[in-house]
């Protein structure tokens, strides 16, 4: 929920009125998250988990968000649609497979991530490794 804010916050996404919504998309967000949250939610920025005991969806606000989601949610935030690549693309990275492909080579492309043999996609993202995506997305967008 944190990085979701910070995100939001830096792309000036507007925020819904929690009080209308606060268990309508995702039903486990605090007072604090769900304005954040679920306006993510109904821009397709954010997606969440369905429960396969109720089938209610949730967005697990507490993890840990991992390396390739918080890449993903930054460039989903600033209106990026990676093209040009498809589930059999390799990537530049070893560890970066399918779903994830488009997304970490286009945020390598454009800066955001540098050049490794490795990007760890299921690591933990740092606040600080979150901050200086957010910045580095931030200067390519021409917004610093």
């Amino acid at each position: 929920a944190e990085m979701a804010k910070m995100v939001m916050m830096a792309s000036n996404l507007e925020t819904l009125p929690c009080d209308e919504d606060r268990d309508r998309f995702l039903a486990d967000l605090d007072d604090w998250q769900a304005p954040w949250v679920n306006a993510g939610y109904r821009m397709d920025i954010i997606e969440g988990y369905t429960s396969s005991a109720s089938g209610v969806r949730l967005f697990k606000p507490n993890n840990n968000v991992n390396r390739v989601e918080g890449v993903k949610l930054v460039l989903a935030a600033f209106g990026r649609t990676p093209h040009g690549y498809d589930h059999h693309f390799k990537s530049r990275y070893s560890d970066v497979t399918g779903w994830m492909t488009m997304w970490i080579e286009d945020a390598f492309r454009i800066g955001l991530i540098e050049d490794a043999n490795r990007f760890y996609p299921g690591d933990a993202m740092t606040r600080g490794m979150a901050a200086k995506v957010i910045v580095k997305m931030l200067e390519y967008a021409g917004d610093i």
